[in-house]
């Protein structure tokens, strides 16, 4: 679970060469209210921004510089997944883009792009569509899930439930609450599905699809199913 710590931006929209700063760790919730034009979109923005680089609104990017100053747009998030802590710092003019794990710098070595993929898909664990459908709620732009198109329904579904990414902590998670000697049964339907067994914590792991297909299925049902047995 994503639990958020502090978000803080300068020269972003409206909002000066000063970093505005909201701690969100000052109680277990915490209710933002005021006027319309008073900034509440704002922090949705800039939330959004730095962790997808794209605001929450309808927005170009280049509009969300201040005109005034027209340089050093800099955002930032604190937040902790688990036992991790992250920050992530995003600007404009200059470019920065940095991740943060534990006060580390992640290695920046790879593309742009690839950095972009990481945080998505190995931190955050959602992409910017799922993350705007399931985390932040906007009154204007909100679609409910079941007035999505179908295609868009699955995507969200896919991007939250990833068995192919998830699978190693599902099964892991499982063995570790089992006796040893326990067995565990992993069936899915995702046609494309690799086990990951180096990072299974179990050295009996035995591909049982076949066995377990009904004769008359043979070649027409797609789905894969493994044994796996806790180490005594």
């Amino acid at each position: 679970m994503i639990k958020f710590k502090k978000i803080r931006w300068k020269n972003f929209l409206s909002t000066g060469g000063q970093f505005t700063e909201i701690d969100f760790t000052k109680s277990s919730s915490t209710l933002i209210v005021g006027e319309n034009g008073a900034g509440k979109s704002t922090i949705l923005d800039a939330i959004c921004f730095v962790l997808f680089n794209k605001p929450f609104r309808n927005i170009n990017k280049p509009q969300l510089m201040n005109t005034i100053n027209g340089k050093l747009l800099v955002v930032e998030v604190e937040f902790s997944i688990g036992n991790k802590d992250y920050r992530i710092v995003r600007g404009m003019k200059p470019g920065i883009f940095e991740i943060y794990c534990n006060d580390v710098l992640l290695n920046q070595d790879a593309a742009a792009r690839d950095y972009q993929k990481y945080l998505e898909e190995s931190i955050l664990k959602l992409n910017y569509k799922s993350f705007t459908q399931i985390v932040i709620l906007g009154s204007a732009s909100f679609t409910p899930f079941m007035q999505l198109a179908l295609g868009s329904r699955r995507e969200i579904i896919e991007d939250i439930l990833d068995i192919q990414r998830d699978h190693v902590e599902l099964i892991n998670d499982m063995l570790k609450a089992m006796k040893p000697g326990g067995i565990l049964y992993f069936s899915t339907n995702f046609t494309q599905f690799i086990i990951d067994a180096e990072q299974i914590k179990s050295d009996q792991i035995k591909d049982i699809t076949k066995a377990t297909t009904p004769f008359d299925f043979e070649g027409r049902l797609k789905r894969w199913c493994y044994k796996i047995i806790k180490p005594l």
